[in-house]
Order: structure tokens, then C-alpha cells, then sequence
């Protein structure tokens, strides 16, 4: 339940300084014969003097008929605090005897509980917070060339103050609030609330200032509107940290509504489906948006069944159709699977054999695809070498046409691209943040370079996490995922329920990029889970990282969705593992081309397309139907040329002169029949 911020009526400072006194001195002489009150109630009273003086006047006309009851209200919440903890589990959410304990939950809820709820939809022009926040992604580079990304610029920065503390701290005390009605009498004021204390700290330590207020002075609108979404969103940490199992806490992104986050962090496009010629032109006309690749928090719910439909119209699947996992390899719960059986070991963690690097942050750049590219090429050059390489996700950021900077990409086509550089992806030494791509022209730096990737085929059920783990053996493996709901993750197992796909169609099941580095099993709950690195620092989660339970569920999407996308690099001579398939790409002229499906990849993050292919009973005559088709265009083009001969030269329609006999009988001759004639007459010509 949300917490609103408190205001508490008093006569002046004087008057509850006196009260105060006075509730002390019968909190020690609980015997008095004016003191017909408990000691806990007493006790209680001292600590909030305020409350003696609404229930009757002061202090000193105590006890009265409105004290006498809300100490039996003030029991009554005693004995549930203490029903409550009595009950609740190791970790769970405990009750306290705070402020509002003589009060009855339907007071509480009248006096303190104003929040209107999230709106479902929040208009990006109406946002100084996200045009703060978004708008400096981008700087211009000389010369009009790419622009160059600054993740720094939209990077929030740090603070010392430790957010499990700074969340458990109280909240303090509103100046007055209006209101009026008997018992809820409280003094009317037009001052402006405090911020939560709470809201204070989280402010502080994400440095959100400039976010909330970037031409007025601190606080401001926004920023009293940020507290109410963030004293939202910790309520609902609360109501689920008290069921046990996965825990939320407050993360950077705890002043976004759930909305908002999946349009400014929720952003990754699943390209597991590519476009058909059909959609070349669609791809062009609109180069402010991703054709076939929608981004779920843009979408009203009307708008994206539409999608979905025109998606599904114009696109073929670039893998193999889902399939369900087979009965047989299910565990007794029909999600999970038995990987033990299997000949899998229980656990495994590739951060215990190598040096994993760290948790990238990256702030409020829609860059996931650069991270995690660039987390598993250096994973996979560590595991090789034995020694860390670090790629630069900035230069992916910067210099990746096949992608859109900070707008979000693919590493599909981050593979693609890096494949056809001459130096690969440079080091991070090479091309720190805010580097130009003319860098890369220099002799003097270095890359990593790729031989293309490996992709795992999706939804396939049991056979898709056998391959994925076959393949986590080999190396990490970027995935594709929802991460609408762990907004808010704190830790503990993600279980399916607490995070569905966002949706039951492959193209917006996922919107986010991360990168799975092994797989662990947690013996209370006998529930084995994958590792994920996220890129999201490492305040969020398990210090950056999370726990995705290994159920298949509907469709065999998996929890989170990450079984819809997972791939990872080639490098160092590596073959694809087992259950993986290969894929590379070739450049040709200006554009690049995926192999072996002979995809083309568009420019900007606009996705696949897919070249015409004509197939008879399992045969490809694409090539024959091509070579076909060259010739017939040619003898067309013949023709043609015959035609127009014929258009300027009337007369040998006619046969010739005038008057002369024609062999049709006095009819025109065709044109085959006056090719024929002057060919005779000069033979006829060159024969005397």
C-alpha cells in the first residue's frame, strides 16, 4: 500500500514541548489515578505528544472518551503487529509500532493513502525529466559523419549513501496539509510538502537534480512528481518482498513508472524474424522508426496487436518454428528439465574461471546490444587466451551503421558489422568513451576480430536449454529478455511468474540484451537457475547480477522470455557447440549480407531482409529461376529494340515501293516476313 508523505496537527512547539512533559511523568507513574491509560499506550504517547493534544485538547485532560478509544484501537494494532511477525518468513517484510498505530486501516487509508495510482500513459513531449535525460545521448562529429555517443553525458553518477539503508530510513515530517472533517481535522497550509527523506537520499545518490529541474530551482514539479512514483514503487518492493522468493529494492530506476522504464530501458529488438522485399519500402520511408521491430513501451495495446498482425503478413521466420518441449524430459512441475540426467554438472560459473571483467552501467543509453557484444567477445577471447581482452562497446556505440547508438540494436548485427571490419571491434584501451571512428584508422590500435557467430534455434523447448547449456560450456552467451518486470530486482530466484515474455509473439516477447555466464541450484527450493550479467551497474540485483529460474513454461519462452534469442562470438579458431548453428557475413558493394541465409542487413537498426528464394519439392532453383529470368528480359529487350526499328522506319511494314505485289495477297507483311524479304534481296545484292 502506498505511503503518502505525514503532516501532524499541533498548537506550537510550546504546547507539545508541555505536552510532552507532562505524557513522561505519567509514562513513570503509571498508577496514578489520572493516568487510566496502559504503560505501551502511554509510552507510545510520549514519543507522539501531538496525539494527546487532538484527542483531548492537551495533555492534561487526559484521560477523555477519544483517548480511551484509540487506546483500544492501539492495542488491537499491537496484537496484529505481533500475529504478523509471528508468521512471517526469514526475509520476509515485518510490522512495527509506528505513527499511525491508533489508527484504524480504513483512517489510515482515508488520511494517508492519496496516491492516484500510475498512469498508464505519459506523452514524451510533456517530459523536461526525459528530454534531460535522453536528450544529450548524442554529440556531432566534424565533417557530418556518424555521430559520436557520449554515454557518460546520460550516465547518472554514483553516490557514497548505500540504498538498502537510505530505503529504510523514516520518512519525514510534512509541513501541514489541508484538511477537515472532525476527527481527520488538520491545520491548512499552501506550503509546499517536504520531500521524503527516503526521496532525498535516492536523489542524491543517482544525482537527479538536473533529471527532475534543469532550468528551475530544486525541487520542483517534476520533482515531487518523481517522489510519488518512487514512494509507489516502494510500496510495491514491500508487498513483494513479504511473499518471499525473488526480492525487489531500490535501484536507479526506482522513480520510473513501469512504463516509462520499458520506453527508456526496455528498448532491444528481437530481429529472430526478418522482413521480406515487401518491407524494403516501409524500411525507408520512415528512417525515425524500426520497421519490424517495435518497442513495447511506445505501443498502446491496439497499436500493437496491429503490429503484430502486419508483422506476421510480412515476415518469415529466419529459424525454425517453435516446438514444445517434450514430456519426457520435463521434471515433475512440466517446466523444468533435468539437465543432471542429462550429463550436465549442477552448477557452473564461468566467474570463478575467468577474469569476467565488470558490471557495466549503462545509464540511459539504450546500448545493451553494445555491452553485451562487447561482454561476450571479451568472454570468449579470456577463455581462449586466459587472458582478459576488453572490447570497447563504445566503439560499437559510435561507429556501428548497422545499428542505432543509444536507440537500441541487435548484436546479431553487431556481429554482422564487426565481421566485415578490418580490425574487428577496437579495445577499450583503444577507444574509450567519447573516442572518434577515424581511431580506427590509426596504425596504432588494435582490435578483436570475430569469425562470425553461433545462434541457438529459440523455443524449441528442451532442446533449446540443453543447447544453451552445451553452449554456456564453450563460452558466456548473450540472451534476449524482458526486463519490464525486474525494474525493481533485488535479488533471489526470478521465477516464471514473477516474469513472463512480454508477449506471446516472438517479435515483442524481449526488449532487453544481457549476457548468461552459467547456471547454479538452489537446494532449499530445488530450483536450478541461470546466472545473468546485466549491464545495469552493479547496484541493481546481485551485485549486477540475477537469477533466472530454468522453467520452459507456455511456448517455451522461458523465464523472462530468454529463451527467444541467444547467441555468442566466434573467436580464436572456435567452432559453434553442439545444437548451435553458424552464421558470418560477407560485404558486397556497400551492403552487408548475413550467410548462409543470404540475409541483408539494414542500416540503423532497421532489421533483416530476406532476398526472394523459390524452392520445389526440397529443391533451391532459386539460381535457375534467376538465370531464367536474365535470359527472358534479354529477349525482351530484343524485341523491344525490333519495335522501335520498325516505328522509325514505317516504309518496311509495307513491303517496300509502292504498287508492288505483296505474297499476302495485297495485305501488309509482318515483320518477320520483311526481315526475311531484305535479307533475301541482300543476298540476291551480294551474290551478282
Amino acid at each position: 500500500m502506498p505511503r503518502a508523505s505525514m503532516a501532524f496537527w499541533s498548537d506550537g512547539d510550546g504546547d507539545a514541548r508541555s505536552d510532552a512533559r507532562v505524557l513522561a511523568e505519567r509514562e513513570w507513574n503509571p498508577s496514578s489515578s489520572t493516568s487510566p491509560h496502559g504503560e505501551r499506550f502511554m509510552a507510545w504517547l510520549a514519543k507522539n505528544p501531538e496525539r494527546a493534544a487532538k484527542y483531548c485538547g492537551n495533555a492534561a485532560n487526559m484521560p477523555c472518551a477519544e483517548s480511551a478509544r484509540r487506546e483500544k484501537i492501539f492495542e488491537a494494532n499491537i496484537a496484529r503487529v505481533g500475529a504478523h511477525n509471528a508468521k512471517v518468513p526469514p526475509g520476509g517484510m515485518r510490522m512495527g509500532v509506528g505513527k499511525f498505530a491508533d489508527l484504524t486501516e480504513e483512517e489510515f487509508t482515508h488520511r494517508h493513502v492519496q496516491y492516484g495510482g500510475r498512469k498508464t500513459h505519459l506523452p514524451r513531449g510533456e517530459r523536461a525529466f526525459e528530454a534531460a535525460a535522453l536528450g544529450a545521448a548524442r554529440d556531432s562529429v566534424d565533417g557530418g559523419e556518424k555521430r559520436r555517443t557520449r554515454v557518460g553525458d546520460v550516465q547518472v553518477s554514483r553516490d557514497v549513501l548505500d540504498a538498502s539503508a537510505a530505503a529504510s530510513l523514516p520518512v519525514i515530517d510534512a509541513k501541514p496539509a489541508a484538511r477537515g472533517d472532525g476527527d481527520d481535522t488538520e491545520t491548512a497550509t499552501t506550503t509546499k510538502v517536504d520531500l521524503d527523506l527516503r526521496f532525498k537520499n535516492f536523489v542524491q545518490r543517482y544525482g537527479k537534480q538536473k533529471q527532475y529541474c534543469p532550468t528551475e530551482a530544486y525541487p520542483c514539479a517534476e520533482a515531487y512528481r518523481r517522489q510519488e512514483v518512487f514512494l509507489s514503487n516502494l510500496a510495491d518492493i514491500e508487498e513483494t518482498n513479504s511473499r518471499g522468493g525473488m526480492q525487489k529494492r531500490v535501484t536507479r530506476f526506482a522513480d520510473l513508472e513501469s512504463e516509462e522504464f520499458a520506453r527508456e530501458h526496455a528498448t532491444y529488438a528481437n530481429i529472430t524474424t526478418v522482413g521480406t522485399k515487401d518491407a524494403v519500402s516501409a524500411a525507408h520511408s520512415d528512417p525515425g522508426k524500426t520497421y519490424l521491430l517495435p518497442t513495447l513501451g511506445d505501443l498502446s495495446a491496439n497499436a500493437k496487436n496491429q503490429a503484430t498482425a502486419a508483422s506476421r503478413r510480412t515476415a518469415k521466420p529466419l529459424m525454425r518454428a517453435p516446438k514444445r518441449a517434450s514430456s519426457s524430459d520435463l521434471g515433475n512441475d512440466k517446466t523444468t528439465f533435468n539437465y543432471i540426467e542429462k550429463g550436465f554438472p549442477r552448477a557452473f560459473d564461468w566467474r570463478t574461471k575467468i577474469d569476467i571483467g565488470p558490471i557495466y552501467s549503462q545509464g540511459m543509453c539504450s546500448g545493451c546490444w553494445a555491452f553485451t557484444t562487447a561482454q561476450v567477445i571479451g568472454d570468449s577471447t579470456a577463455i581462449a587466451t586466459g587472458k582478459r581482452n576488453s572490447v570497447s562497446p563504445y566503439h560499437l556505440l559510435s561507429c556501428d551503421n548497422l545499428d542505432s547508438e543509444c536507440s537500441t540494436g541487435n548484436m546479431a548485427t553487431a556481429y554482422a558489422w564487426i565481421n566485415v571490419q578490418d580490425k574487428g571491434v577496437l579495445t577499450a584501451s583503444d577507444f574509450p568513451e567519447g573516442s572518434s571512428c577515424d581511431v580506427a584508422k590509426s596504425p596504432d590500435t588494435t582490435g578483436v576480430k570475430i569469425e562470425g557467430y553461433c545462434e541457438i534455434a529459440p523455443l524449441e523447448g528442451v532442446s533449446t536449454s540443453v543447447n544453451l547449456m552445451t553452449a554456456l560450456q564453450q563460452q558466456t552467451v548473450a540472451v534476449g529478455l524482458n526486463v519490464k518486470p525486474l525494474q525493481l530486482y533485488g535479488g533471489g530466484i526470478v521465477r516464471l511468474e514473477d516474469c513472463p515474455p512480454a508477449s506471446d509473439d516472438p517479435l515483442l516477447a524481449i526488449n532487453h540484451a544481457a549476457v548468461l555466464v552459467g547456471w547454479g541450484y538452489d537446494v532449499p527450493s530445488k530450483q536450478p537457475y541461470w546466472i545473468m550479467k546485466n549491464s545495469y551497474d552493479d547496484d541493481w540485483g546481485e551485485d549486477g547480477y540475477a537469477k533466472l529460474s530454468m522453467e520452459i513454461g507456455e511456448g517455451g519462452y522461458g523465464t523472462c522470455g530468454l529463451y527467444t534469442e541467444q547467441n555468442y562470438p566466434l573467436t580464436d579458431g572456435k567452432s559453434c557447440a553442439l545444437g548451435s548453428s553458424k552464421k558470418w557475413s560477407v560485404k558486397r558493394g556497400q551492403d552487408v549480407y548475413l550467410e548462409p541465409d543470404d540475409v541483408l542487413v539494414l542500416p540503423n537498426g532497421k532489421g533483416l531482409i530476406s532476398p526472394f528464394k523459390f524452392s520445389l519439392f526440397g529443391f533451391d532453383l532459386t539460381e535457375i529461376l534467376q538465370i531464367a529470368s536474365m535470359f527472358c528480359f534479354s529477349l525482351c529487350f530484343v524485341l523491344v529494340l525490333v519495335e522501335l526499328y520498325f516505328c522509325l522506319f514505317p516504309e518496311l511494314e509495307h513491303g517496300g515501293e509502292d504498287g508492288e505485289d505483296d505474297s499476302n495477297g495485297g495485305e501488309a507483311p509482318s515483320i518477320g516476313s520483311a526481315l526475311l524479304k531484305n535479307a533475301e534481296e541482300g543476298y540476291g545484292t551480294t551474290g551478282k
